[in-house]
């Protein structure tokens, strides 16, 4: 919409010296001279598996929604291990949904991954933190191996033999049956 304003301003003469003074603004119906508070963002919803394997990637969506644009989402994924991952939402937008992933290392035992988000919006506000629990699946089975320090093995005749386990984590027990 285009408006025109035309006025006309009386002009007094002080001292041979003339003086005006003219202000003109425009404004959308809010007052444009008083900052406008916004509220955070809020994340709507994390969504992450229930679990994920070892060495296998670990995908979660975070869906978010402000009163200013969504400019950035961050992920963080703690005690199982460490790692965070972030993406800017171009452009910004009131409504946001982003998804992301990261590997999950092979070295990792039987746990808890805990996975954080939050969000910023073009003002600066944070959102909540929102968190979520994933189960991390060690797939890689322990490796066991018996060796004999004497052969042939003979009845009634004493041997010794050894056992070795190797796991890519750690081995909680080892135990062996003679039969």
């Amino acid at each position: 919409m285009t408006r025109k304003l035309s006025t006309s301003l009386p002009v007094r003469l002080a001292l041979g010296a003339a003086m005006a003074t003219l202000g003109v603004w425009a404004c959308e119906g809010e007052n444009a001279f008083a900052p406008r508070l916004v509220g955070p963002p809020q994340i709507i919803a994390l969504t992450a598996p229930a679990e994920v394997r070892a060495g296998q990637s670990i995908d979660v969506r975070v869906i978010a929604v402000g009163e200013a644009r969504i400019d950035s989402v961050a992920v963080r994924f703690r005690r199982a291990f460490e790692t965070s991952v972030g993406r800017v939402v171009s452009p910004p937008s009131q409504t946001a949904t982003v998804d992301l992933s990261a590997q999950v290392p092979t070295q990792i035992a039987d746990t808890l991954l805990i996975v954080t988000a939050v969000v910023r919006d073009v003002t600066g506000n944070l959102s909540a933190t929102k968190a979520d629990t994933v189960r991390v699946i060690d797939t890689t089975a322990p490796t066991v191996s018996i060796t004999l320090v004497r052969s042939p093995v003979g009845l009634g005749k004493p041997d010794s033999f050894t056992v070795a386990a190797t796991d890519n984590v750690a081995l909680r027990s080892l135990g062996y049956v003679l039969t």
